[in-house]
């Protein structure tokens, strides 16, 4: 006997199609097939027209399957689901694409995180230049006057030498920071990176991965961006200690 085929309409679908949700027991065609409506259910999507099809009746294997969690479950849970429906890692890639929406959140951070690096890269070679002047004054004053006298009549020239030293410190201290957390963060981008191209490079039919995969070339571009102008700010302090 041939298994009944059936479909569960969402709101926007039933009010349609049949205009309204009163509409079980009313049958559709989908590819030339027949197939009877056995529920209306509130899937909380106003802009698409979803039809829900149980697995078992799909005369063609899917391409793409999308397990959206209300709740926190961990994913051999989901995997172990999917076997029971004959989906293993065999045929199909599980890709989490919370760690991949998280990669992208992540770098647009670390992009901040370079462009403060590079504010206080600047910030740190205007107070260079100001300590360097401080110097030369202290220097001429030096071959002038006895340290002890000059402590005694400048004594705003050494509070102005320290702070200024110790501001220097503070900012490398800061940056240094900065760049182990970006370090961090893209030692686990290059492992998730790789494993999206590879994976999802022939998934087109998913609009949420062309989006991610969209996402992550201009995440990268900005990156190499802010890369080469943070590593162009260390050239023009290697250039500014020479001169």
């Amino acid at each position: 006997m041939q298994e009944s085929k059936v479909a569960v309409l969402n709101e926007n679908a039933a009010f349609n199609i049949f205009g309204g949700n009163d509409c079980i027991g009313n049958e559709i065609i989908i590819d030339r097939f027949i197939y009877r409506v056995i529920g209306v259910i509130n899937d909380k999507d106003k802009k698409n027209k979803n039809i829900y099809i149980p697995i078992t009746l799909l005369n063609q294997s899917p391409k793409v399957f999308v397990a959206l969690l209300d709740r926190d479950i961990s994913e051999g849970y989901i995997k172990a689901q999917y076997k029971n429906l004959g989906i293993t890692t065999d045929h199909y890639d599980f890709i989490n694409l919370n760690s991949l929406t998280l990669m992208i959140k992540e770098k647009a951070i670390a992009s901040c995180a370079f462009m403060l690096i590079i504010l206080l890269l600047l910030q740190i070679k205007w107070v260079i230049h100001r300590l360097t002047n401080q110097y030369m004054i202290f220097r001429r004053l030096l071959i002038k006057n006895y340290l002890r006298e000059l402590f005694r009549k400048e004594a705003k020239i050494f509070g102005v030498l320290i702070g200024h030293f110790g501001l220097i410190v503070a900012l490398i201290y800061f940056i240094v920071l900065l760049v182990m957390y970006t370090f961090e963060m893209f030692l686990k981008w290059k492992d998730l990176s790789a494993f999206f191209i590879i994976n999802c490079s022939g998934s087109h039919s998913m609009n949420i991965f062309t989006s991610i995969e969209k996402s992550l070339i201009y995440s990268n571009i900005l990156f190499i961006l802010l890369l080469i102008l943070f590593f162009t700010l260390i050239y023009s302090f290697i250039l500014y200690k020479d001169q």
